[in-house]
């Protein structure tokens, strides 16, 4: 299987990055390198087929033409497209690029998260990478394929000036090491919910032990909980369940968002 080919720009001085694989050349440019909270995030994306064959590629919605761009954050959030009002649908289609010929998008973000629950913060103070995705050839769905191989550009900027919050990584490496999470977990995790006893397999499911099959004993030993994670009020909130085990079957752990402090843990 073929990886990404990436290119990646660290130094700052340099405002685009160019991928070539030998028949597409993928440029990302911004307008600049460094923002504030008050500037606009202007990035252009241009494909230019640089092959002597025609190069057919894959539409997928409205709101792209082949070029999927997309901004990794460190908060499980994205930076806020600006003037972006319009529904994006499912339009699945397929276009020819000409030797020679090449097109560009462009999109503008401002330095703002969207946590996805009608909540904007101004960006914090922190490197964002930017990814473009070219959609070479004719994909049939827009689901995942481990042996496609697009073009792909990267290009990091740097917000200044926002708020510090720690990232949910971080948040998160604090949570699991409280001991009442840490308690938690064990309860409902290994022997504590899955045991063999006199060839016989047994499953503790809320509370009570009942006979199950050796593959749903082997299931439940290895499962653990996951943890997920939300941004709400300046507050990281991690949750965690499970029916197997003994109650609580639940925990909730509220982190300060700036200073990473545990707020509140609740079964």
């Amino acid at each position: 299987m073929k990886k990404f080919t990436i290119l990646i720009c660290f130094i700052l001085l340099i405002t685009g990055c160019t991928e070539n694989n030998g028949q597409v050349e993928l440029s990302l440019e911004t307008n600049k390198d460094t923002y504030s909270t008050d500037d606009d995030i202007n990035v252009t994306v241009t494909v230019k087929n640089i092959d002597k064959e025609p190069i057919d590629f894959t539409v997928l919605d409205s709101c792209e033409n082949g070029i999927q761009l997309s901004v990794e954050t460190n908060y499980s959030a994205a930076l806020v497209e600006k003037n972006t009002n319009k529904e994006c649908e499912e339009n699945l289609q397929y276009k020819t690029l000409q030797p020679g010929k090449s097109f560009s998008i462009e999109k503008t973000y401002l330095p703002e998260l969207d946590f996805f629950v009608e909540e904007t913060i101004p960006a914090p103070d922190d490197e964002y990478t930017l990814t473009a995705v070219f959609l070479k050839g004719k994909l049939e769905t827009a689901g995942p394929n481990p042996e496609y191989d697009p073009p792909v550009t990267q290009k990091k900027i740097k917000i200044t000036g926002g708020p510090h919050i720690i990232s949910w990584r971080k948040a998160e490496e604090t949570v699991k090491k409280q001991k009442e999470y840490r308690k938690w977990i064990s309860d409902h995790t290994g022997k504590k919910v899955a045991r063999r006893k006199d060839g016989q397999f047994y499953v503790n499911q809320n509370d009570q032990w009942t006979k199950v099959g050796e593959e749903t004993y082997h299931q439940a030993l290895k499962e653990e909980p996951t943890l997920e994670y939300s941004f709400t009020e300046n507050s990281w909130l991690f949750h965690s369940s499970s029916i197997l085990g003994t109650a609580p079957h639940s925990i909730e752990i509220k982190l300060d968002a700036k200073t990473g402090k545990v707020l509140d843990i609740t079964n």
